[in-house]
């Protein structure tokens, strides 16, 4: 006999009880029913709750011989292993509405955190693109709003990595179309009320977007008769009902019904849902409380290109100028961009003393009260839609620091060489001294083969060589001074050469590619590197050295004086501002990570130390 609807029953009293469960909740179960039998049904209109909380907006199904499209390749076995959860809250064939929730936990070879997600036919492992999702770290559940038309012949969801240009399978997952003759839902208040045909064991399955809640189950195989159920309904205790365990019931009313004229859903339901009552945003919301039945966990969703869904669209986020320097005496207000609605932003670990993040707008606002050496600081914005995070770094000084070398052996050496771009380069700092010595070099084991910017007679240097004789471009100004004076070298592609001083050409010459420093093994700020051996040190201070991998103009290095760079601007491979305050690491500020170590330097006192002081 075609059922086409059963639902659940409960009852108040005696019940046995099943497994799994311990939340508390109220189902409201709409039955159907064969629709050309004239088989008793019995109507049974009641509640279940636990911890007085309502199952309401949730699907129940009918058929126990599926699972919902909660498979996947990794074995389902129980609902913890999961890589792929839909339940269709849709009852009209061919369409299908759910929270999609891919759960990364289980899945593996996403190397940059990048998933793409389709429909898929047994002939076609890619029908149709749904979405692609972002830099998800490992562990983080995707939740997806889904509502649409299924594309014809689809039969999977599947989970591809989107790893560089290739993609490889990850998870699949079988679609179940869900119909109103398979499935129905609880109302807002977790009610129900339902026929359930005489004669048969009816399995009903809850399902909540996030979790199966567990099967009720009514054995009315032994009630065939209208005198039976009369039986059952002067004593509803001896309903033959298990429900899962921690549950508690009520039954409201038992009803006898014999009926076989009657088609689709039992015309006792007194209050009967259809997808169309359920809004998706509100099951997005319950989906994303619902703690009861699965623990909560962070959701990223950082690029969709699902258009059908009717869910909040996730956040976008960004802040301009990180690296950030903060001054303790200066009040802060840094307002990021943003896009779509934000109902909490977040930072990870705590924003230095003093500092606050709006809960809406996610600006940093305060005055800082200590020092903070820089730190990277993840910032997430959330809404229904999903989560975005990104992140800035961050340093609290009590003033702006320089670096001060004793000319004798203080040296900074990066741990990571930068790269060496002999087709173009531009060297920026400002420096105070009243010596000879190198501010910035690429150097190598061979002698000679170095690429070198310093001071050389007083006067600004750059020397290029290739193992064989250097050729040497010199400036005309004296700037051994004892006074902040901004420096600058570029090389062109054309391979000319210029100087500038204070913003302004000091000298220019040109070099050929039998200049070109082969393969440099070292980079180092105050010192020199050639013949395996350190050279030349520096004596006095440096500030904001940037290296670039572009020459940079005339213009853009006379307004790096009043306006330096801020860390992101292109072609900009190096930056050292030299606030670290104490101790011998410091910080590249491009986030490119060419950090320095320091060796030799006293750190103590006024000299061959972090040095509170500005450049002009």
């Amino acid at each position: 006999m075609r059922l086409l609807a059963l639902l659940f029953i409960f009852l108040l009293g005696a019940c046995k009880q099943s497994t799994e469960l311990s939340s508390n909740n109220l189902v409201r179960f709409l039955t159907l029913y064969d629709s050309t039998s004239t088989t008793p049904s019995l109507s049974i209109s009641g509640s279940l709750s636990q911890d007085g909380t309502a199952v309401s907006n949730t699907l129940i199904t009918t058929s126990s011989s599926t699972l919902s499209t909660s498979t996947s390749i990794v074995s389902r076995g129980t609902t913890t292993s999961e890589s792929i959860r839909c339940v269709d809250y849709n009852l009209t064939q061919g369409e299908i509405t759910c929270i999609l929730i891919i759960n990364t936990s289980y899945l593996t070879g996403a190397t940059d955190g990048c998933y793409s997600l389709y429909y898929a036919s047994t002939d076609n492992d890619k029908l149709e693109k749904i979405a692609k999702f972002q830099s998800i770290s490992v562990g983080n559940d995707i939740q997806l709003a889904h509502s649409e038309a299924l594309p014809t012949g689809a039969q999977y969801f599947k989970v591809f990595s989107c790893n560089g240009s290739s993609e490889s399978l990850l998870a699949s997952t079988t679609i179940t179309d869900y119909t109103d003759s398979s499935g129905f839902f609880t109302d807002s208040d977790g009610n129900y009320s339902t026929d359930l045909a005489t004669g048969q064991n009816h399995t009903l399955t809850i399902k909540r977007p996030t979790k199966d809640l567990g099967d009720i189950s009514v054995d009315l195989r032994a009630v065939n008769t209208t005198e039976e159920i009369d039986t059952l309904k002067n004593d509803p205790s001896s309903l033959p009902i298990t429900i899962p365990n921690g549950f508690t019931h009520q039954v409201n009313s038992l009803q006898s019904k014999t009926d076989g004229s009657t088609t689709g859903v039992a015309t006792t339901n007194t209050n009967p849902n259809s997808t169309a009552n359920i809004d998706i945003n509100t099951l997005s919301q319950e989906s994303t409380n619902d703690t009861k039945f699965t623990p909560a966990t962070s959701t990223t969703t950082t690029t969709s290109t699902n258009t059908s869904t009717a869910m909040e669209t996730p956040p976008t986020l960004a802040y301009t100028g990180s690296p950030f320097t903060f001054s303790n005496t200066t009040p802060v207000s840094l307002v990021p961009t943003i896009t779509g609605n934000i109902t909490s932003c977040t930072a990870s670990p705590s924003l230095p003393n003093g500092l606050s993040l709006n809960q809406t707008t996610c600006a940093i606002t305060g005055t800082p009260s200590s020092e903070q050496l820089a730190k990277n600081y993840t910032i997430t914005a959330s809404n229904t839609g999903g989560s975005v995070n990104t992140t800035i770094n961050a340093h609290v000084s009590s003033a702006n620091y320089v670096l001060d070398f004793d000319g004798s052996d203080d040296k900074a050496v990066t741990n990571t060489i930068i790269p060496y771009n002999s087709t173009a380069f531009t060297v920026i700092a400002w420096v105070k001294t009243t010596a000879d010595g190198v501010i910035f070099a690429w150097g190598s084991s061979t002698i000679n083969n170095f690429t070198i910017v310093q001071i050389h007679l007083g006067k600004l240097r750059l020397a290029m060589g290739s193992g064989s004789s250097p050729v040497y471009i010199d400036g005309s100004t004296t700037i051994t001074t004892g006074s902040w004076t901004h420096i600058a070298v570029t090389k062109r592609a054309d391979d000319t050469v210029t100087l500038y001083v204070n913003g302004s050409i000091d000298g220019s010459g040109s070099v050929s590619s039998s200049n070109y420093t082969v393969s440099p093994s070292v980079t180092s700020i105050g010192v020199g590197y050639t013949n395996g051996t350190f050279q030349q040190y520096f004596i006095g201070r440096l500030e904001a050295v940037s290296i670039w991998q572009i020459d940079q103009s005339a213009g853009n290095i006379s307004a790096f004086q009043s306006t330096p760079p801020v860390g992101n601007e292109t072609g900009l491979i190096a930056y050292y501002k030299f606030n670290s305050l104490s101790g011998t690491y410091g910080f590249d500020f491009t986030f490119n990570g060419y950090d320095f170590t320091l060796s030799n330097f006293a750190l103590t006192g006024s000299a061959s130390n972090w040095i509170p002081a500005v450049h002009p």
